[in-house]
Formats: structure tokens, sequence, C-alpha cells
């Protein structure tokens, strides 16, 4: 579940393709796409980890489609779809240097709840 929108980064077409294939071979997520001229400029994964829980396992918008409210419109969707199926919270997980990702999360009403910390062995 980790948020893909690193400030300039980008999901190459061959990448993309493949990661929507992975998450749609398992029956329990629903992705979300925003389409543009040139094919898919955004898209949300969603799942259903626990009954009462849903979660959003990938996110990202193209670059070039950012702060044009296509997250909050692919984010309106998935969480319409949590809701319908029983969720009554949905989770997220951010990288903590991605800084530009936790911005447009915080703007959507989403609040930090745990953290997590790590180290190289």
């Amino acid at each position: 579940m980790y948020d893909e929108e690193l400030s300039g980064s980008s999901a190459s077409p061959a990448r993309l393709s493949t990661r929507v294939d992975e998450f749609l071979e398992d029956p329990d997520r629903v992705a979300f796409v925003a389409v543009g001229p040139e094919g898919i400029v955004g898209m949300i994964v969603t799942s259903r980890p626990a009954p009462e829980r849903g979660a959003i396992d990938l996110a990202f918008v193209e670059p070039a489609y950012r702060r044009r409210g296509i997250l909050r419109e692919l984010e309106m969707d998935a969480s319409a779809h949590l809701r319908e199926i029983g969720c009554q919270t949905v989770e997220l997980r951010v990288d903590a240097g991605n800084d530009p990702a936790r911005a447009a999360w915080l703007s959507l009403g989403y609040a930090p709840t745990t953290e997590s910390m790590e180290r190289p062995l």
C-alpha cells in the first residue's frame, strides 16, 4: 500500500500495465482509473483487509495531470465503493519522504494514525 506520488515520478506504460494486471488478479481488489488522451493518467486500487476496513493499495496521478482534481475524484469513487461493501474506514501508506503525496492525502481528510520505522540489517 505505497502511494507513488513522488514529485516528478511517472509510471512507464509497461510497468503500469504489469501492476494493473497483478492487482486485478486478486478478486478482492477494485481499480478506479482516470483516462486522458494518452491512456491512463491516474489510478487508485482498493482492497478490503478486514470486514469494516478498506485500503488504498496503489494510487498515482501522472505528473502532467496533477493538481487538476483527479486524485480527489478517484478517491471519492474509491471511498463510495468501500462504503457500499461495508467499510467504515480506509487506510493507506505514504513513504516517509513523500511530502507531495502526504500533503495531497491530508487535503483529502486523511490523518496519520501510526508510524512505522525500519533500518537495514
